[in-house]
């Protein structure tokens, strides 16, 4: 048997032809799809490494960096995020660097978009409080986003370090400290550490001037550093506006209230600024002799007079003190000018007798008076004894001499006679007295007059050429005779 060999026909080669080509382009879509698929694991373990580098400057740093200090030169920035610089190039880039400071549009851009967290200060400045990093996926051509951990505070980036300063007594100065990333700050003013039914209002500045407060007044602040929708920790400070002291001459008068028996001292003629009171404090000292001034001043009140019982013949001093009392602080104080008041001495009764009245010549006769002066004040008095032949006191007559004001005690013994050569006289006593201290003295008292008939004859003797009674047959000479 003969064996004809024979090769494939056409037709069998282009099935053979086909077939490799099919073979080939799987092949070739297999290995481009592993391509990929490794492109996009380089990109994965890239973006993994970023990721840990920037979780580690938060670390150190309190806040993440900015888009403008990833986007340098690739050395810096990877020698700043402690990572390789093949970390920061895009499988597919050519540039070192591939990082974008802006999300990926829908397109065919290869790279790593780092989108931080929106504010001024995140694209330029220098920090963000939190990003997304991206990367197109060449497999799927979804964009792959990757978050960070934490969101970074405002405070993080600097304490704002807030300090109230008092510039005048309606105003408050406000400084703080610029805090990275703030794109503004909320400031705050209440009357509370609470911050309640606070006054709010925004600003770019570091610093702004309250005005239109109440002297005297504590004032609570509140800034916040805020960064689009994120506010970051705030610093409070206070300050307690001054209160300047009255203003005007500080006047004071006194007076004598409800029939003399009140001492009142009054003043006025100064005011306070809106907002705050004025308040009144009184010195006073009472006193009954020429004594050294030493005042005793009482507590403070609105009241703009003091009032205090007065004693007959005292001399009371008062002064004041003014002052602005707000709700928080306390002005200096304005002091007045001394003034006085005495209250006099009402007239006194008439002074009583003691003894008989039909005495003889020689025996003593007394008066009393002690009981009759207020306290406090003392007696001072007169007697003038004058016989019937006088229709006035004589100066000849008169205890004391001339007239004179006895200032003892005044509860003596006087002693009878008459005028010489009769035989007898009518001796009459008109006394009175008053009552004094060292800034009164009263009306003198009713004069008390009595009168005693003298007998002499039974016992005339003659005692340097005029007669004289004895006291029932006693020596003359030996008797206190008044005169």
């Amino acid at each position: 048997m003969v064996h004809t060999k024979r090769g494939f026909t056409l037709i069998e080669l282009i099935v053979i032809i086909g077939v490799i080509g099919v073979l080939a382009a799987v092949a070739a879509w297999g290995l481009g799809r592993y391509q990929e698929g490794a492109r996009d694991a380089e990109r994965a373990a890239d973006v993994a490494a970023i990721t840990e580098a920037l979780e580690l400057y938060y670390d150190e740093n309190g806040e993440y960096p900015s888009c403008s200090a990833l986007t340098g030169s690739a050395p810096s920035v990877a020698e700043q995020l402690n990572v390789e610089e093949g970390a920061l190039r895009s499988p597919q880039s050519s540039t070192q660097n591939a990082v974008l400071c802006s999300a990926l549009a829908e397109g065919s851009e290869d790279g790593y978009a780092y989108v931080g967290d929106g504010s001024e200060t995140c694209q330029s400045g220098n920090a963000c409080l939190e990003w997304t990093l991206q990367y197109r996926s060449e497999e799927t051509g979804e964009i792959v986003s990757v978050k960070s951990r934490r969101s970074a505070s405002l405070a993080s980036s600097g304490d704002v370090n807030l300090t109230a300063t008092v510039s005048s007594n309606t105003a408050i100065n406000l400084t703080w400290s610029a805090v990275s990333n703030a794109s503004s700050y909320t400031v705050e003013r209440s009357l509370s550490s609470s911050m309640s039914g606070a006054v709010t209002n925004s600003t770019t500045a570091t610093s702004q001037s309250v005005s239109g407060l109440t002297a005297g007044t504590r004032y609570y602040f509140r800034v916040t550093p805020v960064s689009g929708t994120q506010q970051g920790v705030p610093d409070t400070d206070d300050a307690t506006t001054t209160i300047s002291a009255p203003s005007g001459t500080l006047a004071i008068s006194s007076s004598l209230q409800s029939s003399n028996s009140i001492a009142r001292g009054q003043a006025g003629a100064v005011t306070c600024e809106p907002g705050t009171t004025l308040e009144y404090s009184f010195g006073y000292q009472g006193r009954n002799t020429n004594s050294s001034v030493s005042l005793s001043y009482g507590s403070w009140g609105t009241a703009a007079l003091r009032d205090v019982t007065a004693s007959q013949g005292y001399n009371y001093t008062f002064e004041a003190r003014a002052r602005c009392v707000g709700p928080d602080a306390t002005s200096s104080q304005v002091t007045s000018a001394r003034t006085n008041v005495t209250r006099p001495i009402n007239t006194p009764p008439m002074p009583n007798f003691n003894g008989d009245t039909s005495m003889q010549a020689g025996y003593r006769y007394t008066f009393s008076t002690s009981s009759f002066c207020p306290s406090g004040t003392w007696v001072d008095g007169a007697v003038y004894i004058y016989n019937s032949g006088y229709t006035s006191p004589s100066t000849a007559h008169v205890y004391p001499s001339n007239g004179a004001y006895y200032t003892n005690s005044f509860n003596e013994w006087w002693y009878l006679g008459w005028a010489a050569n009769q035989t007898w006289e009518d001796t009459y006593y008109n006394s009175f007295y008053r009552c004094k201290t060292d800034f009164a003295t009263s009306p003198n008292s009713p004069t008390r007059q009595t009168y005693v008939t003298i007998d002499c004859e039974p016992h005339r003797r003659t005692y340097n050429t005029y007669p004289r009674c004895d006291s029932h047959g006693q020596d003359p000479n030996s008797l206190p005779w008044g005169y």
